[in-house]
């Protein structure tokens, strides 16, 4: 094995290029959305129609309280991972970076350890509003609204709290050790493992609902597909770490690293904490235990207008903070260039989606999910355009996170605290469209205050011209999509499986008719950029070139 050379030595001895490692990243994620959006699809039409509304909703609780009490447990270090993990590397060699991991993940299983001990006390409280919801609607509504749930609270309640305990112990050791994958572009890996667990769990949820377990054995299914997403995870990571690192034991973390990191920690739990106030995990808490049937509807069209966002952005998903902090190393040089360029690429992808998702959300909703959720398609009207700009916002905030810029981030913060005093004064007066407003307004409020004053500080420009040519192309395409929809005619919530089918294959065609028609009017109006086209053929990327053919 070769002896370990010094830090900077090693870091350009062992890594690619900056360009081919972000071309790399934008290839694996980009190839992996096709496959992620069909599983996370499969999963919500199994979760919808195999399981009742008053099931649905508790297992979201049960979600909801473990994502809830990993955030706050996670004291903001998991955001931090993809920024620190590199420069452990650059500042003390790969000795210091895995030593600085094996100390990060042993101080959140400590931590972990306390929330797990004193999980009896706050889980008991949320079991006992599940059951009385349950209750609730059995009496309104017959047992045959409630299923099994009432009996598997009474006597699996043991199955509900451990369910909890590990999602919140295995979810942390996930998102640490997938942090490290991110850091070092390893996207290819970052999305075999995601997919395995997007899979694993609708799987495993379809087997226990077949065999008659319900509730319960997706309890389980929910335990079973994070053990294995850490094993599989936890296998990438020390293969990277012999690439790496070969046989060379650990190095101490420079102590200006640690000085850095406590701030730039706590600057991420403000951030994760304000933003768990504008999150489906809080207004699933806050709908309570005791509401199981209005949880479910929120959640369901919550979760799918989320995953086609997610999903519609995934090529650019886990670059930015590693491209930053790379360009803040080069003292901010050609800073303006790539700022313009991922704008540029995020209004591509997001603006001609949102148009066309809004078109189609109503035949979508009949589609894949019974009548009932159909009383949330205003709520997803409302909140596709709040989701929708989220990627302008985190460009902002993720470019002042790398330069360290605290204050005005912790600012933005404060605004998005908004949605508390929203959330309790317009779900009253205006039902799921007041949840919808109070998000979505609040993560705007947030994401104003960053992006501008990334680009004053730092001299940047929104492409507005440019902007408008997108604007222009989506509102052709809505004009094609939304005559395809209105020939198509109301799907009725009394469809056959073969009427959805139909339909089905008719949305896929509307979506196609879209995308040609935003790619014709995007040649026309030549919406590639001499800048983005310099910058894509530096990267000597594939899709890159084919991306510069299509458009």
């Amino acid at each position: 094995m070769a002896e370990e050379t010094t830090p900077t030595a090693a870091t350009s001895a062992s890594e690619p290029g900056l360009k081919r490692q972000l071309s790399q990243a934008v290839a694996w994620n980009a190839v992996f959305t096709p496959l992620k959006f069909v599983i996370d699809t499969a999963a919500n039409l199994i979760k919808a129609n195999l399981l009742l509304p008053a099931e649905i909703g508790a297992l979201s609780v049960v979600s909801s309280a473990a994502a809830s009490a990993g955030i706050w447990l996670d004291l903001g270090i998991e955001q931090t991972l993809p920024k620190f993990i590199p420069e452990a590397e650059h500042a003390g060699g790969r000795g210091a970076a895995r030593r600085f991991l094996r100390q990060i993940i042993s101080f959140k299983l400590l931590i972990l350890l306390f929330a797990i001990v004193a999980l009896p006390f706050w889980g008991g409280s949320l079991l006992r509003q599940m059951r009385a919801g349950a209750a609730q609607l059995a009496d309104k509504y017959g047992l045959s609204a409630v299923g099994p749930l009432l009996e598997q609270l009474d006597r699996y309640g043991w199955v509900f709290l451990l369910t909890i305990a590990a999602l919140i112990v295995l979810g942390a050791l996930y998102d640490t050790l997938l942090a490290f994958l991110v850091s070092f572009f390893r996207q290819k890996a970052w999305n075999i493992i995601n997919a395995f667990a997007t899979l694993a769990l609708p799987l495993l949820t379809v087997m226990a609902v077949l065999l008659g377990w319900g509730v319960i054995g997706v309890l389980v299914a929910m335990i079973i597909t994070p053990v294995l997403s850490v094993l599989i995870t936890w296998s990438h990571v020390r293969a990277i770490s012999r690439e790496r690192g070969g046989s060379a034991g650990e190095a101490a973390v420079p102590r200006d690293l640690w000085r850095r990191f406590v701030p730039y920690t706590a600057m991420g739990l403000l951030i994760s904490g304000t933003e768990y106030f504008s999150s489906s995990q809080f207004v699933a808490l806050f709908l309570g235990g005791d509401n199981l049937q209005a949880v479910a509807v929120f959640w369901i069209i919550y979760s799918f207008i989320k995953q086609v966002q997610g999903y519609v952005y995934t090529p650019l998903r886990g670059i930015q903070v590693p491209l930053f902090t790379r360009i803040r190393a080069s003292n901010n040089q050609n800073l303006d260039r790539a700022w313009g360029t991922l704008m540029r690429l995020i209004l591509v992808l997001v603006l001609p989606a949102a148009v066309g998702l809004s078109l189609l959300l109503r035949t979508l909703i009949l589609i894949q999910f019974p009548a009932e959720y159909l009383q949330a398609l205003g709520f997803g009207l409302v909140l596709i355009p709040f989701f929708f700009s989220e990627p302008f916002w985190g460009l902002g905030h993720n470019l002042l996170m790398v330069q360290e810029q605290y204050r005005p981030v912790m600012l933005s913060r404060l605004c998005a605290l908004i949605s508390i005093p929203l959330l309790i004064w317009l779900p009253p007066h205006v039902g799921l469209w007041g949840i919808a407003i109070a998000i979505g307004s609040s993560k705007m409020a947030a994401g104003l205050v960053v992006v501008s004053t990334a680009m004053r500080r730092y001299q940047l420009r929104f492409p507005w011209r440019f902007a408008l040519k997108v604007a222009l192309a989506s509102l052709v395409m809505g004009l094609v999509v939304g005559g395809g929809v209105w020939l198509l005619g109301d799907l009725g919530t009394a469809a056959s499986i073969a009427q959805r089918i139909v339909y089905c294959a008719a949305c896929m065609a509307l979506t196609l008719a879209g995308a040609i028609t935003f790619v014709l009017l995007a040649r026309l109006l030549k919406l590639i950029e001499p800048a983005d086209r310099a910058l894509l053929q530096e990267l000597r990327n594939p899709m890159a070139r084919r991306l510069i053919r299509l458009l």
